[in-house]
């Protein structure tokens, strides 16, 4: 190394960015402290905090000592009057911030987010673990160049949210993950392109309102009553309530959207409905819900009429039909010729109950010869009891289906 130029070995050194790895360089000779001063990221590792030390006064340090610094991640402590060092240092480079912040009262977070909107930096990425967020900051400025904000595992209420979401009017990627205490959440952004919602902690009540015109991926989970504005652009939606039952979707046509997952353990019928209808246009679709019905029971779906189903998704080129949702499609009456020309080119079927077995066997036969493109078909077959005779001749119907079509695998 010694005979290395000092661009080389700078270029080297600075690949690194654990804490500890860059803190050791520093300690090998002057020539490398000196050289470490232009590394561009530095990541505090949790275990800073176990070991003792007194991070907050590390991380300035380490942070002080640098020239442009673009990303800072910080999982061990650090104090408000720690952040507040750091970010006035680095105020020009910085681009990347991310921290967690100590289980407590709601001050600790709401000071670190107010010495970020009193600070010069013109930072575009701020992810944020843990902490409590029960009032708004007082005198939030607007983070102008702020392009993705991601809060993860927090306490958060509908106000506090809000406020936040004001100051941010040019995001582009948005994700509240894992976050507790959210009652109601709008999100009106005019940039945003990608949205995350995952609500899993807020109860059985909590309500979710999207209008973002460029937003083209969206996923939400935890949610009971969604509303989508109708949009032009959005291309993935995915919706996701894995207990208790989601009541209710308000959403219009997405003429763009090619990709769609529901997924459930409890959805209103006409919710269903809704989503299918507004995907007229959806490439894939996976379909994984086990019930519908109000609060007070559990029902089995309604019939579906699978060549009505595919006429209504031409575009459909990977079905993902899973339980309760596959036992609900039936043809309803004799169809000779395919309703359109298919382009569905793969199928995943899981199939739970031996129940209703000729009709299955009718779907997934019309479904094969309606596909002039189908090249794979995966059957997977769960729940049935070994010692039920009509499981065992459905299963033997499916083998004899399968020794036709090479394309199709049983699991």
């Amino acid at each position: 190394m010694d005979v290395l130029p000092d661009a080389i070995v700078q270029h080297l050194l600075c690949l690194l960015s654990n804490a500890e790895d860059v803190a050791a360089c520093s300690c090998v000779c002057k020539r490398w402290r000196e050289l470490m001063g232009s590394v561009r990221r530095l990541v505090f590792p949790r275990s800073l905090s176990d070991k003792g030390l007194h991070s907050s006064t590390l991380v300035s340090r380490m942070v002080r000592s640098t020239a442009e610094l673009e990303e800072l991640v910080v999982y061990c402590t650090l104090t408000s009057a720690g952040l507040m060092e750091c970010v006035a240092h680095a105020a020009k480079s910085l681009k990347l911030l991310e921290f967690r912040v100590e289980e407590g009262s709601d001050k600790a977070c709401v000071g670190k987010l107010e010495v970020l909107s009193c600070s010069s930096c013109d930072l575009e990425t701020l992810r944020l673990w843990g902490g409590i967020l029960l009032h708004s900051p007082v005198g939030l400025r607007s983070f102008t160049g702020l392009r993705t904000l991601e809060v993860v595992g927090a306490r958060i209420r509908d106000g506090a949210l809000r406020g936040i979401l004001a100051a941010c009017p040019a995001l582009r990627e948005l994700a509240l993950l894992g976050c507790d205490g959210i009652r109601s959440v709008c999100v009106e952004l005019k940039e945003l392109e990608r949205c995350r919602l995952d609500f899993c902690g807020s109860g059985d009540n909590c309500f979710v309102s999207v209008a973002a015109p460029k937003l083209r991926v969206l996923e939400v989970q935890g949610a009971s009553y969604i509303r989508i504005a109708e949009d032009s652009s959005l291309q993935h939606l995915s919706i996701a309530k894995q207990t208790g039952m989601l009541a209710n979707v308000e959403v219009g046509k997405l003429p763009a959207l090619a990709s769609l997952s529901i997924r459930g353990l409890q959805w209103d019928w006409g919710a269903i409905q809704k989503m299918l209808q507004s995907a007229t246009q959806v490439e894939t679709l996976y379909m994984k819900i086990e019930f519908c019905g109000d609060d007070e029971a559990f029902e089995p779906f309604r019939d579906i009429d699978f060549g009505d189903f595919l006429t209504s998704h031409p575009k459909l080129k990977k079905l993902d039909a899973h339980g309760a949702l596959f036992a609900s499609l039936v043809l309803k009456e004799e169809i000779a010729t395919p309703p359109l020309a298919l382009r569905l080119e793969e199928a995943n079927i899981t199939i739970r109950s031996p129940l209703n077995a000729e009709r299955k066997l009718q779907v997934l036969k019309s479904m094969i010869s309606w596909s002039p493109l189908l090249r794979k078909v995966r059957l997977r077959i769960t729940q049935m009891k070994c010692t039920d005779i009509e499981a065992d001749e459905f299963f033997l119907n499916l083998i004899r289906l399968k020794c036709v079509y090479d394309f199709i695998t049983i699991d």
